[in-house]
């Protein structure tokens, strides 16, 4: 379990022939960029590669010079295994510590003599300012061939973008390396240089012959690397990040729900960031017919309504749907006006349900990607298709002493 906050390490070795052209490759591969502590002031690379010798990583600021690269410093990274069959897989990973606020990285990794392209990141301000990031839903099936373009489509629109949420079902099996591959190949350089912040959906869990899910995927932990402020037993999948203005938290919907409840209180109890952002993988409102999710509205809800969440970020219903408390008519006397949202981003679609009284806005059969922009008193969100088609679009504003205001700001095209 990789979680020393100066260094961690994983590297592998393994070969498919059916796709070694995109995942057998020498070089590093799978990179990837999360957060284990500070986004401000650290950094934390993960990879792997197919040689036996000592990874490490190298970081320097970066510049416009050609000779950026003359000083650098050099980490050693340390491995955990990960076995398929008679393959073993090591995956090398690095936290950089000590970073200086707001400022641009470029950073490589590889074993002394084969490394990667270098790679640029910005660190994280050191107190509030306006920023963006991008929300995605499932991916999940056809992941190169298909999710590939919303991904990249995403970044196209938002390349500054300070993190990227993946709310679930990155995959369809999840001890499946090829669709693993699939993932980090069609977002590529975008997992390296714009953190990832994702969250567990049903499809990284292997399930028995009953149906019952049994054990996450062998490959979440070694290659998804977060903040050791978890609850017990769920390393990597709850935890929360502070970046600066927002508290982002990820919740494993799969399981103990009850005990992350506990988890939860305390964390929106102690948060000081004005905004609040929850992602998890079963919506808390359905937005495909019947698959709603009674545990979550049970053990979950009634800390969203009393600690007033900004907005719940959802996937699993291969539609999209967004809508608040008060488009009900059963609403709870402490509802605070949380916005909740489910999208879809890969090509598996659901049919919409029908006469759901929670929906504002729905849209069934796109896949699409979602821009946030975030200043101190107001959210903007807009979900685009693929092709660049606005299909929603909503303002959360903060308002002091009362419940935020959602204004709408999508404006249907008239056929």
């Amino acid at each position: 379990m990789m979680k020393q906050f100066s260094l961690v390490g994983v590297f592998v070795f393994v070969v498919f022939a059916a796709t070694t052209h995109l995942f057998g490759q020498r070089k590093p591969e799978r990179i990837i960029l999360t957060w284990q502590g500070d986004p401000a002031t650290t950094a934390t690379v993960t990879w792997r590669a197919a040689t036996h010798l000592p990874a490490k990583a190298e970081i320097t600021q970066a510049t416009a010079h050609p000779d950026f690269d003359q000083v650098k410093h050099k980490i050693d990274a340390t491995s955990d295994l990960v076995f398929i069959g008679e393959d073993t897989l090591r995956y090398h990973s690095v936290n950089f510590t000590g970073l200086t606020p707001a400022t641009l990285y470029a950073y490589r990794v590889g074993d002394g003599k084969t490394w990667s392209e270098w790679i640029q990141f910005k660190t994280a301000p050191p107190v509030f300012e306006p920023f963006s990031f991008i929300y995605l839903g499932d991916a999940q099936n056809k992941i190169f061939s298909n999710w590939s373009r919303v991904i990249r489509a995403a970044y196209a629109d938002d390349p500054k973008a300070a993190f990227i949420i993946h709310a679930g079902d990155l995959i369809n099996h999840a001890d499946d390396d090829e669709q693993w591959g699939e993932w980090f190949a069609a977002g590529n350089f975008i997992h390296a240089s714009i953190p990832v912040v994702a969250t567990v959906g049903n499809h990284e869990y292997i399930k028995n012959e009953q149906g019952e899910k049994v054990s996450l995927s062998k490959f979440w932990q070694p290659q998804f690397n977060y903040p050791a402020n978890n609850p017990e037993r769920l390393e990597d999948q709850t935890y929360y990040v502070d970046y600066p203005g927002m508290r982002i938290i990820s919740l494993n919907s799969n399981k103990e729900l009850e005990a992350q409840a506990v988890w939860l209180a305390k964390v929106l109890k102690e948060n000081q960031q004005p905004w609040t952002v929850i992602t998890f993988h079963h919506p808390i409102y359905s937005a495909a017919e019947g698959r709603e999710n009674d545990g979550i509205v049970k053990f979950w809800k009634p800390l969203f309504d009393q600690y007033k969440v900004d907005l719940v970020l959802q996937g699993h219903d291969h539609t999209y749907a967004r809508g608040t408390d008060t488009n009900s008519p059963k609403v709870s006397k402490d509802a605070s006006g949380t916005v909740y949202v489910v999208s879809v981003a890969g090509s598996k679609m659901y049919e919409l349900a029908k006469n759901s009284m929670w929906m504002k806005r729905s849209v069934e059969n796109k896949q699409l990607y979602q821009l946030l922009s975030v200043t101190k008193n107001k959210i903007s969100f807009v979900s685009k298709g693929v092709n660049g088609e606005i299909v929603d679009g909503f303002e959360i504003v903060k308002r002091k002493g009362k419940a935020n205001k959602v204004v709408d700001t999508f404006i249907p095209s008239k056929k």
